[in-house]
Parts: C-alpha cells; sequence; structure tokens
C-alpha cells in the first residue's frame, strides 16, 4: 500500500512540476508578445490630426440622403486622434460650423502592416449611442496618412 501512495504522490509532484514549466513557458511567450506590443504601441503613439470636408450623408445604396426634399449636410469636422502606448484612444471631433465637440474613448489595434505601412483600427464609443470604428492607414517613414470610415469621406491626418 505504500508504494502505491509513494508513486502517487511522486506523479502528482512530476504533474505539478511540467505545469509549473508550462505556465513559465508560456509566461516567456507572452512577455516577448507583450514586447512586441511595447515597440509597436510606442511606435504609434502620440496625436494624429486632420480636417474631414463637409459631406452630404448617404444612404445604404450610397445615395444622397434626401429628407423633407433636401440633402442632409454633415459639416466639416477636425479630428485628434490621441493614441496611448496602452493601446487606448481618445478622438475629439470637433464641428467646425458650431464649433460643438464630441469626445470619444475606446482601443486600437494593428489590422495590417507592411515593409511602409501600418493600418490601425479605432474602436470608439461616446458613452451613449455613437460607436463609429475609423481606420488609420500611416506611412511607417513620416506617420502621415489617412483616415477611412465606411460612412464618410477619407481624409489627410499626421503626427503633431
Amino acid at each position: 500500500m505504500g508504494d502505491k501512495w509513494l508513486k502517487a504522490v511522486l506523479l502528482l509532484f512530476c504533474l505539478r512540476i511540467l505545469g509549473g514549466c508550462e505556465i513559465s513557458n508560456n509566461s516567456s511567450e507572452t512577455s516577448a508578445a507583450e514586447n512586441v506590443d511595447s515597440k509597436f504601441s510606442a511606435l504609434v503613439s502620440g496625436t494624429y490630426h486632420g480636417i474631414q470636408e463637409g459631406y452630404f450623408l448617404k444612404n445604404q445604396n450610397g445615395e444622397d440622403m434626401v429628407i423633407n426634399g433636401e440633402k442632409v449636410p454633415v459639416p466639416s469636422c477636425d479630428f485628434e486622434f490621441q493614441l496611448n502606448e496602452d493601446l487606448t484612444v481618445r478622438l475629439k471631433q470637433k464641428s467646425l460650423s458650431d464649433q460643438t465637440i464630441v469626445n470619444y474613448q475606446g482601443t486600437f489595434k494593428m489590422v495590417s502592416q507592411d515593409e511602409k505601412q501600418v493600418m490601425l483600427e479605432c474602436s470608439l464609443s461616446d458613452g451613449n449611442f455613437s460607436q463609429p470604428v475609423y481606420k488609420l492607414k500611416l506611412e511607417k517613414s513620416n506617420l502621415k496618412g489617412v483616415c477611412l470610415s465606411e460612412n464618410s469621406p477619407t481624409f489627410s491626418i499626421e503626427k503633431k
């Protein structure tokens, strides 16, 4: 009976050691992934500015939306994206017609890259009903690029 008990204890001890090794390996992989993320986020962190020209709101078919016989205008807006090293983002969107400001918060991630460009996706919320997603396509050499959205025209941005 004593040998079986000793074997069981040794087996549990070995499993515990192997489990500990696996956790240690995962920690190394995690720290390596965090290191890559921190290099990436340090590269792109900062404030990006751009102005989107006014346009007319489009319907799901890409046609101008008309209400009471009038096209629905969207005024020019000043966009200021603040990308942080912790992969959070803040957007200050200011209407250039009446100076109204809407503040958004969210996160960003890299969705693609090549040797010259990186594409970031910013998922934002105003805390109420608006949850826009913007893609920032940036040149790695100078961190200038464009802001893309499914529902509005593309506009240029650059790092301040």
